[in-house]
């Protein structure tokens, strides 16, 4: 009986190491994947930049912030089990104010009494909210002439909303986010089973983003 338990041990100690070096597997294809799609293609962009005779420097040292932005963003995500999105967003609004700043715009930061967190969130869905935030900041900044972008978050019914609200005059849905950009963050809200919507007008453009408070 005992050679039996100790055997029936060794299989289940046998499995769980398999099914551990499965979960780094993985990860590891997850953040190689992540790397290549955000940080290789702002790499290659810049290297096409720098090599063009008479290139953009402004272009080039945007295209080159914006792979660092991404590389924090994938480290960030990698920071645990964070299942806070107020921290989440609060350190992406950490790194990024700075930069709205430099472009003469304000970054005001709004939470909701009860902001609760998302026991479903993994880094990799960190990662999914994070980009769908920083592209919302990134077209107020290039595309809206806002003075003023504002991030919320707040709990509504059975959803916490993020929102990204500026005070420009509605460029924003005429910019990356109104083509290929909103088809981006649309596909990463579907994978987070979030809702997406977009209201721009001559007031100015707001991103909102509808997070399950629970998911099977």
């Amino acid at each position: 009986m005992q050679a039996q338990h100790l055997a029936l041990e060794r299989s289940f100690q046998r499995l769980r190491e398999t099914e551990r070096a499965q979960a780094q597997a993985q990860e590891r294809e997850r953040l190689m994947c992540d790397l290549h799609d955000g940080l290789g293609l702002h790499l290659l962009s810049a290297l096409r930049q720098a090599r063009s005779p008479g290139g953009d420097t402004e272009l080039l040292v945007a295209t080159l912030q914006d792979g660092l932005d991404d590389l924090r963003m994938v480290v960030d995500s990698l920071a645990g089990d964070e299942r806070d999105p107020m921290t989440v967003l609060g350190n992406l609004r950490y790194r990024l104010a700075p930069r709205l700043a430099a472009a003469g715009i304000r970054l005001d930061w709004q939470v909701g009494d009860d902001v609760p967190e998302l026991p479903w969130l993994d880094a990799e869905r960190v990662l999914q909210l994070l980009r769908i935030v920083q592209e919302a900041l990134t077209n107020a900044v290039r595309h809206s002439g806002a003075s003023v972008v504002t991030m919320a978050l707040r709990r509504l019914g059975g959803q916490l909303e993020v929102s990204v609200t500026d005070n420009g005059h509605g460029g924003a849905a005429d910019g990356p986010a109104h083509g290929r950009g909103l088809t981006n963050m649309q596909a990463r809200a579907s994978a987070l089973g979030a809702s997406l919507a977009l209201d721009s007008g001559a007031q100015g453009t707001r991103v909102a983003l509808g997070l399950p408070l629970q998911r099977d």
